[in-house]
């Protein structure tokens, strides 16, 4: 049976084609009838997928409800919203240094995401096709039953974590912004740290 794939690479005017070359490269020496599903914005289609520039959120958890797997770019909105499909999502963190995204903060909400067990980070093509091909073996391997968070906990780890991140320069104003966001304002991203340290830059 071929898998249902559905990947997400958000709205971001970078272009992530690196992910698409990794999963065009699996798609093609598999050629068992799966079906990838691919959001890709401003990224290239791939010719093995069904392709969107955008879908509406209610299609993506759609899409999601009936993918074996979800892929993703390290993005809060497209993990939360695997979590909430029952899914632990393979996400694929944007990198700066290949101007897929303006700094780091992918790297480091995707290093705390994966720490936490919310979703398997693939760092390299091989990696991404060693999960996709256990996928295939073990359809349910990343499927999760749905945990209703616990916000606010789950919102002050967040925001201890980023500020142990930004400290150390990954990302900071991205970072500031998620803290300040995922703790409702009640921590004033004012009094985070504003500057790398030195063997950050």
């Amino acid at each position: 049976m071929g898998l249902r794939i559905m990947v997400c690479l958000g709205t971001d005017h970078h272009r992530f084609d690196r992910l698409v070359d990794w999963l065009d490269g699996w798609m093609e020496s598999h050629p068992e009838g799966h079906q990838l599903t691919l959001q890709h914005g401003h990224s290239r289609p791939s010719p093995y997928a069904d392709n969107h520039v955008i879908i509406s959120r209610e299609d993506v958890v759609a899409q999601m409800r009936q993918a074996h797997v979800v892929i993703t770019q390290a993005g809060p909105g497209s993990i939360f919203d695997a979590h909430e499909t029952g899914h632990r999502p393979v996400v694929v963190p944007r990198r700066r240094q290949w101007h897929e995204v303006v700094d780091d903060h992918q790297v480091a909400f995707a290093d705390l995401m994966e720490s936490r067990g919310d979703c398997v980070v693939a760092r390299d093509p091989e990696q991404l096709g060693d999960l996709l091909d256990q996928v295939v073996i073990t359809p349910d391997l990343l499927r999760r039953p749905y945990r209703a968070p616990a916000t606010a906990q789950c919102a002050d780890e967040v925001h201890r974590r980023m500020e142990i991140a930004v400290a150390q320069g990954a990302g900071w104003l991205a970072l500031r912004r998620l803290a300040h966001s995922l703790t409702g304002g009640r921590n004033d991203p004012a009094q985070l740290p504003t500057t790398v340290s030195s063997s950050a830059q």
